[in-house]
């Protein structure tokens, strides 16, 4: 686990310190106390920031949904490619921020059945879909792509990155390969963007 930059102000420090120990061991599993500790501050500042520890969950939630949404933000070269080929480029950007900061995946796919957060989370994945289902839609008018289940489309690709990220040590034991190396990353996000295109394309 990398020490947290002192340069910082105590907030942020909590906040990135709840997120790595939040990702790692799940909302019981990581005390406020470690978190205090890996941000390298007193518990009181902790509480001083934060009011309760369910608060500071979310608050990291929000901000690792706010890094990945600011990472998928459409660039002037990605706004010039072709419809196809633009839909491409944002799924891979998505699959490539998802497995190599898994911190997001991993919160959602181990909390989302969570009573206590069920709610938030379900906004949250509702305002992502929400895009992904827009940009679908306009491609299925235009004729770009297939008339197919937007549900189903969105699960095929995002739920794939998704579970990648989650489990990658999962997948490594399964696929004899190290889902940590950056190369292996790239390589299985081309190849799952190259198939999902190819089933999809009209």
């Amino acid at each position: 686990m990398e020490p947290m930059d002192e340069q910082l102000p105590a907030r942020p420090r909590i906040l990135n310190a709840a997120l790595s120990l939040f990702s790692e061991y799940g909302y019981a599993g990581a005390s406020t106390t470690a978190i205090a500790e890996l941000a390298e501050v007193a518990q009181p500042t902790l509480h001083y920031h934060f009011g309760s520890k369910r608060e500071l969950f979310l608050e990291a939630l929000k901000m690792a949904d706010a890094r990945f949404a600011e990472g998928l933000a459409p660039t002037p070269e990605t706004d010039a490619l072709p419809p196809l080929e633009r839909l491409a480029a944002t799924l891979r950007s998505f699959g490539y921020m998802a497995i190599a900061q898994p911190e997001l995946p991993r919160m959602i796919f181990n909390h989302a059945s969570n009573p206590d957060f069920e709610k938030e989370i379900g906004t949250m994945l509702r305002a992502g879909n929400a895009e992904f289902k827009a940009m679908y839609e306009a491609l299925t008018t235009a004729g770009v792509i297939r008339d197919i289940n937007h549900a189903a489309l969105i699960e095929a690709v995002v739920g794939v990155f998704g579970e990648a990220a989650a489990f990658q040590g999962m997948l490594s034991s399964a696929h004899d390969t190290d889902f940590r190396d950056e190369t292996v990353q790239r390589e299985f996000v081309d190849a799952i963007v190259e198939i999902f295109i190819n089933g999809i394309k009209a």
